[in-house]
């Protein structure tokens, strides 16, 4: 964990967060064993092995921030070194929390190249060369950490160069402008994804079933042409062109949105059934954003919300909490350059249906987002007799 330009209070919502990751991960599985490692210009690790989840959760509710450089290089070796001395069977999963790029590294990893800016006690004084060998120090022991078979996970908040997180992650990274967009977004997908993934044992019976979490598809969509039922606002307008929503032909049929700067323009589709046993709904959607254009590529302000709202039994829908509005911001390399997007939501008990809705704001009328195609799907849990979390999962 680092939050150093953040600072102090934001330093506690940092290990707030942690300790909530930690309790949401040890109600899940049974046995967890965690490893806590704080870092700024050293790496500090409180244990020297693995423990248990509430040693963990009671040093970060005591832990102050302390100040410092961003060693972050150091911190993956640390939590590496931790896991590795773990059960060998364990599943590992190194999550990295942090507001800043690396700003140091060992000297032996510099190569020479700090020589008119010299390190001092390892870290950087300023300047690219510096900077390039900490960030080379962090994606070094970032690779060894996935060579050895773990999960890295790494969080940014805030001022975070995205690039980064995308070079050290095993398969999964989040990026948050704060730490109310941390919470709402970040907290929910991790454990979401946790309980649909984490493989549970039953008591064997007459007839035994297999079938404890299984992800059961419910609708897709392509936009080629499958496009019945998604209502757009505002349609196009001649007489102003500035922002709309539309279907498109571009990249093989899509859903096309555009915004002016204040007004969001809006797909919306509702009243999509719910499986009777579904438990978790499971949202998949790929996009793409115009990197060219007369007034620019897409920018850091120009974003996108996604927001799934679930009936409330009763003929109406329930208001949309914070875990079920998501942010999508950053530029990709091409215009389709970017990953495909995963959500996981808890259904409300009594809910029959659901509905989505996809909000544009871009800061020119030439700046696009295209919704290639989106699917949603069920985590139907077969409660059988009796049931454990799986055990040997450790964290740092």
């Amino acid at each position: 964990i680092t939050v150093g330009d953040l600072c102090c209070e934001s330093y506690k919502s940092a290990t707030d967060f942690t300790a909530r990751l930690v309790q949401g991960y040890a109600d899940r599985v049974e046995d967890l064993q965690v490893g806590i490692s704080y870092f700024s210009s050293y790496v500090n690790n409180p244990q020297s092995k693995l423990t248990n989840a509430a040693d963990v959760i009671a040093d970060l509710n005591s832990h102050t921030y302390k100040g410092g450089w961003t060693y972050t290089g150091g911190a993956f070796d640390a939590c590496r070194e931790m896991l590795m001395n773990g059960k060998a069977s364990s599943t590992k999963m190194l999550f990295l929390i942090t507001d800043g790029n690396p700003t140091v590294t060992w000297e032996e990893l510099a190569g020479g190249e700090c020589l008119e800016e010299p390190l001092v006690e390892g870290r950087c004084a300023g300047g690219s060369d510096c900077s390039a060998a900490s960030l080379n120090c962090a994606s070094h022991n970032a690779e060894k950490a996935r060579l050895d078979g773990i999960e890295v996970i790494p969080i940014g908040i805030g001022d975070v160069d995205e690039s980064n997180l995308i070079t050290w992650k095993s398969n999964l990274h989040y990026l948050a402008s704060n730490f109310e967009e941390l919470e709402r977004t970040v907290f929910s997908s991790l454990l979401a994804e946790s309980a649909c993934e984490i493989d549970f044992k039953e008591v064997p019976t007459a007839a035994p079933t297999e079938n404890n979490c299984v992800e059961e598809p419910t609708l897709a969509f392509t936009f080629d042409s499958d496009v019945e039922g998604w209502v757009a606002t505002p349609q196009p307008d001649p007489t102003d062109p500035s922002y709309y929503a539309e279907f498109s032909s571009s990249n093989g049929g899509s859903l096309q949105l555009r915004g002016d700067g204040d007004e969001y323009s809006i797909f919306e589709k509702a009243g999509m059934s719910l499986p009777a046993n579904c438990e978790y709904l499971k949202m998949e959607f790929n996009y793409c954003t115009s990197t060219t254009g007369n007034a620019g590529p897409w920018e850091s302000s120009d974003h996108f919300l996604v927001t799934q709202v679930f009936d409330d039994g009763a003929g109406g829908y329930l208001d949309p909490t914070s875990e079920q509005v998501s942010k999508y911001t950053g530029m990709a390399d091409s215009d389709c350059g970017y990953e495909t997007q995963t959500t996981r939501l808890t259904v409300p008990s009594g809910s029959t249906e659901f509905k989505v809705q996809i909000e544009a704001l871009t800061s020119s009328r030439f700046e696009k987002l295209w919704i290639q195609d989106i699917s949603f799907s069920c985590c139907a849990t077969v409660p059988p007799p009796t049931r454990h979390l799986r055990s040997r999962r450790q964290l740092a």
